[in-house]
């Protein structure tokens, strides 16, 4: 198929002769010869050996490269060197880790299968042994003549385990055929603690180990071992500082905080929950109060105060408006003969007024931590009471019973 030729078209349309359209060759660029001696400004790096060198040089920058200097030869010979040290040291750590592996085990295995009881560290509040730790001490401080004179039995503190055979028993690797027989006859240890007391008011620990076994039941293992207490201070004075450890202690007029004190035992030891309920102010229908036995008569001392938890200090009345107080009721009980409600039951027996008479006052003191809102008012509130010690706890009202129905006692 012939080419396309425009020139051709328009020749024709112009009444002229055409032409046939030249056939595309396979012509070839080819490029030109350099002849010898020619030159394009390039340097001629061919030629025969040694000619032409300078221009090598000089087209290579050969001159620039440097002979190794001592530096580089002292950084060659600490690789070197390093490389040697890594490779005893991997040799030696292959071969260190599976003797250090294999001597683990071994002490692994002695450990656990030694036959030994287990030793072990744990108190508890109850033993099924405590009777028999009760029994031993009694029987200890009434033997004639008394080892302790004077010294009797304060009651039962606490029991430590130090050994569990069984426990040892089902660790070991190296169990034996009858394992159930040997697990009834392991051995475990106990030691109990009770506290003593003389008539002088010294203070003494006895100790009494128990062993016990499935078979064979428990026997005391020695005798019983009494140290001695360090005795009670004599210095009975309250430290402000030192009531609430970590709060800021609060001084000043007491007249106020003691008044609501006062009005909060008067309810407390009233035996009329209440009466109670509405001193300390819930107004919530579901809750009830407490109360202690009917007191004759009470009377309060303020201690020691603290600032309570989200106090706010008022400017104007220069307190603040919570505050924890460490208090002292003293309690006047009414005669037991006639009954003292929520305690004991009146007598049968009549007495005469002569006896009356002579009948010694019953006074009792106790100590509380009490939490007062409204202290920097005049009508200061106790909302919540405990045992000293107990003041990080108290809260407005935590001392409410939910959903119980409370009745005031009567004398009977």
């Amino acid at each position: 198929m012939n080419d396309f030729d425009l020139n051709a078209m328009i020749q024709e349309q112009d009444g002229l002769p055409s032409r046939p359209a030249p056939e595309k060759g396979n012509e070839k660029k080819r490029r030109g010869k350099r002849s010898k001696g020619q030159s394009d400004g390039r340097p001629d790096l061919t030629g025969t050996k040694g000619k032409g060198a300078d221009i090598a040089d000089e087209f290579f920058q050969r001159d620039l490269v440097e002979e190794p200097t001592d530096t580089a030869e002292l950084y060659r010979k600490r690789q070197k060197r390093s490389k040697w040290l890594r490779v005893y040291m991997y040799a030696v750590l292959l071969f260190l880790f599976p003797v250090s592996a294999l001597v683990n085990f071994i002490h692994v295995g002695n450990t656990v299968g030694n036959q030994e009881p287990v030793d072990i560290d744990t108190t508890a509040t109850h033993s099924p042994h405590k009777a028999m730790a009760v029994q031993e001490v009694t029987s200890y401080l009434n033997q004639d003549p008394a080892p302790l004179p004077g010294v009797s039995l304060s009651g039962w503190d606490y029991v430590e385990s130090t050994s569990n055979g069984k426990l040892a028993l089902e660790s070991s690797d190296n169990q034996p055929e009858d394992f159930d027989e040997a697990l009834a006859e392991a051995v475990s240890h106990e030691t109990h603690y009770l506290s003593l007391v003389s008539e002088t008011g010294a203070l003494y620990t006895a100790s009494v180990e128990v062993a016990f076994s499935d078979t064979d039941g428990a026997w005391v293992t020695a005798p019983v071992s009494v140290t001695s207490q360090a005795p009670v201070s004599s210095d009975t004075t309250i430290a402000g500082g030192d009531t609430f450890p970590g709060r800021a202690s609060v001084s000043g007029n007491t007249t106020d905080i003691e008044s609501a004190v006062q009005n909060w035992s008067e309810s407390y030891f009233s035996a009329d929950p209440v009466r109670l309920k509405q001193a300390v102010g819930d107004g919530s229908d579901n809750t009830a109060y407490m109360p202690m036995p009917k007191a004759a008569n009470t009377s309060v001392s303020v201690n020691s105060m603290a600032v309570a938890d989200e106090a706010t200090f008022n400017e104007e009345q220069e307190q603040f408006d919570h505050l924890l107080a460490r208090v002292t009721i003293t309690v006047t009980w009414p005669d037991a003969s006639n009954g003292i409600a929520g305690l004991v039951n009146s007598s049968d027996e009549e007495s005469s007024d002569e006896e009356a008479a002579e009948a010694e006052e019953h006074v009792a003191e106790f100590s509380y931590d009490v939490l007062l809102f409204g202290a920097d008012t005049a009508t200061p509130q106790v909302v919540s009471w405990g045992p000293v010690g107990s003041s990080d706890d108290l809260a407005e009202f935590s001392n409410g019973i939910e959903y119980r129905e409370l009745k005031a006692e009567t004398e009977e």
